[in-house]
C-alpha cells in the first residue's frame, strides 16, 4: 500500500501447522479482527473503534495501566486518522488468548484547504496487542500498547509480510483449571532476579530465540541477540514491579505488565517505564518471554 489511507480488509492469512490445532484458527481470527479494528478506525473514527474492540476489562497505558474502555468512551471523536496492520501473531493451543504486533501510522486531519498533512506531522510506530476470546466467541483486546519511532525505511505500513508464530502443538488439546496454571508473576520475579544480577545476559535464559523488543523511540529489535544489544546499554540495576497477569487455559501463553525501574548507579534516581511481557511456554515446558514492550514514564 502507498501512503494513501485505506481500510485494511480482513484477508485470510496462512498459518503454519496442522489445521486441527485451535491455535492455527485463532491466529487467523486475531489477524482478521485486528484488520477489522483498523478498518473501523479509518472508516468511522478511532474513538468508536477502540470502544468496540477493547474488552470491557481491557488495559491500556495512560501512562500507568488502566481499564481502557471508559477512557476512550470519554473522548471526542476526531477526524485524525490512525491505521495499522498486524505483522506477527501468535495464539495459545486452547485458542483463547493471543497477541500480535505491527506498524501503525497516525495522520492529523487535513487543513481547511483539504491538503494532506506534511510528512513531519505524520506519526509512526508499532503496536502490541493481546487478544482474548470472549464468551460470545468474539475476539477483543485485553491489553493494548504501542511505541513510536521515526518513519521506517522498510517494513512499514503497507509493506508488512504477515508471519504466524509457531503453533503450540505440544499443548494441543490441553486445558487446565485456573488454579493449575502457571503463576507468571512469580516466574517474572525469577527473571527480575536474574536481570538484576546479569543485566541483558539474563535474556539468554529468559528470552525466546524470536524475542521481539519494542521500546519507545526505537525501531523494534527482532531476535534474542538484537534484544540483548538493545538492552545492553540499560542500567546496571533493574527492578520489576508487576501489576497484573493472565494465562491461557492451555497454560502455554500469557502476559504480565507493570513498572520497571532502571538505575545506572545506586546514587541516581530510577528511570521508570511501564512494561508488557508476553510469555510463551515452549516445548521444554520452560516459560520464556516472546515479546517485551517498554514505554518510559515522564520524570
Amino acid at each position: 500500500m502507498a501512503l494513501a489511507i485505506v481500510a485494511m480488509t480482513a484477508l485470510p492469512v496462512a498459518a503454519a501447522g496442522a489445521g486441527d490445532n485451535a491455535s492455527v484458527k485463532a491466529v487467523d481470527e486475531i489477524a482478521a479482527a485486528e484488520r477489522s479494528f483498523s478498518g473501523m478506525s479509518v472508516e468511522k473514527n478511532m474513538r468508536d473503534a477502540f470502544v468496540e474492540f477493547l474488552a470491557d476489562d481491557g488495559i491500556i497505558f495512560r501512562p500507568l495501566a488502566v481499564v481502557g474502555k471508559p477512557i476512550w468512551q470519554a473522548r471526542t471523536p476526531t477526524k485524525a486518522t490512525l491505521i495499522w496492520e498486524p505483522g506477527i501473531a501468535e495464539a495459545s493451543a486452547a485458542g483463547d488468548l493471543g497477541w500480535d504486533t505491527g506498524p501503525w501510522e497516525f495522520r492529523p486531519p487535513a487543513d481547511s484547504t483539504g491538503a494532506p498533512p506534511p510528512a513531519d506531522q505524520i506519526g509512526h510506530g508499532y503496536f502490541t496487542s493481546v487478544w482474548a476470546k470472549q464468551p460470545n466467541g468474539r475476539w477483543r483486546v485485553a491489553f493494548d500498547c504501542g511505541t513510536s519511532n521515526a518513519k521506517p525505511e522498510h517494513g512499514g505500513l503497507g509493506e508488512v509480510k504477515f508471519e504466524a508464530k509457531p503453533e503450540h502443538a505440544w499443548a494441543k488439546g490441553l486445558k487446565k483449571t485456573a488454579r493449575a496454571r502457571a503463576n507468571l508473576v512469580a516466574i517474572e520475579r525469577l527473571y527480575a532476579r536474574d536481570a538484576k544480577q546479569q543485566g541483558a545476559a539474563a535474556l539468554d535464559t529468559w528470552g525466546t530465540s524470536d524475542l521481539r523488543f519494542n521500546r519507545e523511540g526505537d525501531y523494534p529489535a527482532q531476535g534474542r541477540d538484537a534484544a540483548k544489544a538493545a538492552t545492553h546499554a540499560a542500567a546496571d540495576l533493574v527492578r520489576f514491579v508487576p501489576s497484573g497477569s493472565r494465562v491461557s487455559e492451555s497454560d502455554d501463553l500469557g502476559y504480565t505488565f507493570g513498572v520497571v525501574e532502571r538505575m545506572a548507579a545506586r546514587s541516581e534516581a530510577p528511570d521508570s517505564s511501564v512494561y508488557l511481557h508476553v510469555w510463551r511456554k515452549e516445548a521444554d515446558h520452560r516459560w520464556r518471554m516472546a515479546a517485551i514492550v517498554e514505554n518510559p514514564l515522564k520524570k
